[in-house]
């Protein structure tokens, strides 16, 4: 696995919305964390994902997560291009959402992660198999070629869908 940290800013206005639309073409599954799920999950927001809901995961690690007390509250989905004006409504761009309690979209191909970000450190990081797809993400942001240290994959959410 190769991976690269973003450089820019963040991600926005065209750039996001192919970026989104090219890892919903490109991935399996994608996350949402959701903050204070018990109080908003019947909002709209909620409800307009809720079609491509595959399972909703309560944990205590995710990716650059490890809480102790409160598990976190993590949806899963399926991938596809019918979600991508879905999300725009809920992100103005990949670190500043629309104040919905949603954050840290992370995106994989079967069970294995491609990209995660958490939205309030502005943190994101692509998960290759090879260099030559970079070239890919590179339409979209600035990124650079890093070195995962063994505890940074303590951090690396997986998952399995029949659990």
């Amino acid at each position: 696995m190769i991976t690269y940290s973003l450089i820019n800013d963040d991600i926005k206005g065209e750039e996001f919305k192919n970026f989104l639309n090219y890892c919903l073409e490109y991935s399996t599954y994608f996350s949402l964390t959701f903050h204070k799920y018990e109080e908003n999950k019947y909002s709209e927001c909620y409800k307009m994902l809720e079609k491509h809901l595959i399972k909703i995961v309560k944990t205590y690690t995710w990716y650059n997560y490890k809480t102790i007390e409160n598990p976190l509250t993590i949806g899963i989905y399926n991938s596809n291009v019918y979600v991508l004006n879905n999300l725009l409504n809920q992100f103005d761009s990949l670190f500043k959402n629309k104040g919905n309690w949603i954050e840290d979209l992370c995106f994989f191909c079967n069970e294995n992660l491609l990209f995660g970000s958490v939205t309030h450190i502005k943190m994101a990081q692509l998960f290759l198999k090879s260099e030559l797809e970079i070239s890919n993400f590179e339409k979209f942001a600035q990124w650079k070629k890093i070195i995962l240290t063994s505890r940074d994959y303590e951090y690396l959410p997986s998952f399995k869908l029949n659990d």
